[in-house]
Formats: structure tokens, sequence, C-alpha cells
């Protein structure tokens, strides 16, 4: 499902329809360069209370229509990436509401993993699966802005692109019906993600099921409408010398206890 298009930049220059988050370390020291935000907007305060989000400024800038936010971490606090990204997931919510064009979020780069919280926050926290809706809502564009931690900011949030992605790929399967996910959808969704990402797939079907006697498969699956499907993906040489299995397992329909429950408590 659609996320938010992240980007990085050095500096924020406002456009019309922008919020904006402006990140502080206690109440008046902030956490970012302020060289990297217009002079007008550099003398704010933040909410007393560390994850509060406040509205330090709205209305019209330079001809163009901006909502400032402000907020703390408490410096003091080990804590501060969850903080902010719930600060960030929160910010998301209010610019969407407001019908804001674009999150600008406002921070610094070496900051103890605080550029990759925000971009976590920005992929994770825009989800919103509207597959099955007629009109689907943009997600709002974010924006880290780190000043003069620019470049190391664009390092790093690029090798947690993919896992976040798949992260979300994840949350669509849970998402769907259960007329659609179930063994055989679920199946096939592995089985495209796990072609596209390289991986040799196999996808055993009942008959392979008790050909092989993975009896303990096909018990659980017995009631089911739909029976049960094993994929296997592999990765690697054939001539590799060691090899790594990770074995899971994706219930779609369970019926382990139904023999042991009364009906009260089915």
């Amino acid at each position: 499902m659609p996320t938010a298009k992240y980007t990085v930049e050095s500096r924020w220059k406002p456009k019309n329809g922008d919020a904006a988050l402006l990140v502080f370390a206690t109440k008046k020291k902030q956490l970012f360069d302020l060289t990297a935000v217009p002079a007008d907007f550099s003398g704010f305060n933040a909410p007393k209370d560390a994850g509060k989000v406040q509205v330090a400024y709205a209305g019209a800038f330079d001809k163009v229509s901006v909502v400032v936010f402000t907020t703390q971490l408490d410096d003091k606090s080990r804590r501060r990436e969850e903080i902010l990204k719930k600060v960030v997931v929160e910010a998301i919510g209010r610019a969407d509401s407001e019908n804001c064009k674009r999150l600008v979020v406002v921070c610094e780069a070496g900051s103890k993993g605080l550029d990759r919280a925000i971009h976590e926050a920005a992929v994770l926290g825009s989800y919103k699966f509207d597959k099955y809706l007629k009109k689907k809502a943009k997600p709002v564009p974010i924006v880290g802005v780190f000043g003069k931690t620019t470049v190391e900011a664009g390092k790093n949030f690029r090798p947690d692109a993919k896992l976040l992605a798949e992260v979300n790929n994840a949350r669509d399967i849970l998402n769907e019906p259960g007329s659609t996910a179930n063994p055989a959808g679920v199946a096939a969704t592995f089985r495209r993600h796990g072609i596209a990402a390289g991986l040799q797939i196999q996808v055993w079907n009942e008959s392979k099921l008790k050909k092989e006697k993975c009896n303990a498969i096909l018990a659980v699956g017995r009631g089911a409408a739909v029976k049960p499907r094993m994929v296997i993906g592999k990765y690697g040489s054939t001539r590799a010398k060691k090899h790594l299995v990770l074995v899971g397992k994706g219930l779609t329909f369970d019926t382990g206890g139904y023999c042991i429950k009364g009906g009260e408590g089915m």
C-alpha cells in the first residue's frame, strides 16, 4: 500500500501548505541546525513535557501559508528515538487532517539515530491499507531537514528502506480479509515477493504435503476450506558448504483447540 515519499534536504525552504516539526532536546535547547530554518522560526520554544506536540505558529510567511509544530525529546531520556517516532507519527496525522501538502521534520543526523527514527516513523507511520477503497488519499510527503548533517542522514536511512518496505508488505497481508488471506493467497503473495527478491520458490500443495508426510501441517488445516500450503524459498549457491534454514509459520485458520474447548469457549 502507498506510504509517504521520504526525502532528505539540508534546509527548510517554506512552501505553501507546509507543516514543519522543529525538534528540541529540552524546552529551549534546539536539536537542529539554526541555519536550516528561516530566522523568523528560530526563536520558538518547545512544550514543557517530552513527547508533546504544540503549534508554535500558524499563518502566512513570505507569501505562503505554513504551520509550525515544536516538540521536545527530553535530553536525559534514553528513549529519545522512541519518543521521536511517536511524535513524528502524531505530526503526520495532524498534517494530514489539516490538509497540509508536506510535512517537514527539522532535526540533526548525528544524534544517536534520530535521523533513522524519523525515516522509520515516516514510512511506517504513513501506512494506510486502502486497497479496497474507491477513493484513495495520497500520503503527505515527508522531508527530513538535517542542516550540516544532511549527507550523514542521507547515507543512514537508505539501508533501512528495504526492511521498512517489507514490514509494510507484511501489514498488507495481515489487513487482507479472510477470503483472500487464505493459504493459497498468502502462498501466492510469498511467491511473488520471493521471486522479486531473487529467491528460488517452491509451493507445496496438499498432495505434495501428503507425499512428504507433513502430517502436522495437514492436521492443523484439516477443517479449512482452503487446504494448507508450504512455501520454500532458496537463496545462494548450490555448492555452498554450510546452510542456514529459517522456519516460520503463518496461520490463516486455526482449529488446534476445537477438540478441547466447550461451546462457550469457541
